[in-house]
């Protein structure tokens, strides 16, 4: 007698697929909000902006959409390896009651990343351009890649 192995449908149940998925699902909340977008106050909204941080080689560069902000409500502040961008989205002089949708979210925002290496604190650049904040960080010459040449004998 020989035996056959049976392959079930059945397939086990993950909890770390399900957690994922719950992970997303709870993302998902945050980004469109628990209360619907129509029925939101100015003050209740959180404002945060898209960014997109990278490695530039010789520099991280960071780029974040603040459109509707002006550069004066732009603050950046970078402490060991954490830059935080903050500043305020300001409502506009329409009364709150004339407002037939309101989407756009005003208000105070931060964001914050956690560079993955060391950088040159005094060698910082920011430019503001079309709603875009660009951030240049130089590499600290520490982490920088090291030249060396060989010499054969």
């Amino acid at each position: 007698m020989r035996l056959v192995p049976v392959r079930s449908a059945i397939h086990t149940w993950n909890p770390w697929k399900e957690m994922e998925d719950l992970r997303r699902e709870v993302d998902r909340w945050v980004e469109r909000g628990i209360v619907p977008r129509r029925l939101r106050r100015a003050e209740d909204s959180v404002v945060v902006p898209d960014a997109d941080l990278f490695d530039a080689g010789d520099h991280l560069e960071a780029r974040i959409d603040l459109p509707g902000v002006s550069q004066e409500d732009i603050q950046i502040t970078l402490e060991g390896t954490v830059l935080t961008v903050r500043g305020q989205r300001k409502a506009e002089d329409v009364a709150e009651e004339r407002y037939l949708c309101r989407e756009r979210p005003v208000g105070r925002f931060a964001a914050t990343f956690d560079l993955p290496m060391e950088v040159d604190g005094d060698k910082v650049k920011a430019t503001f351009r079309q709603g875009v904040l660009a951030i240049t960080l130089p590499k600290s010459p520490a982490v920088m890649p090291k030249k060396v040449t060989v010499s054969v004998q």
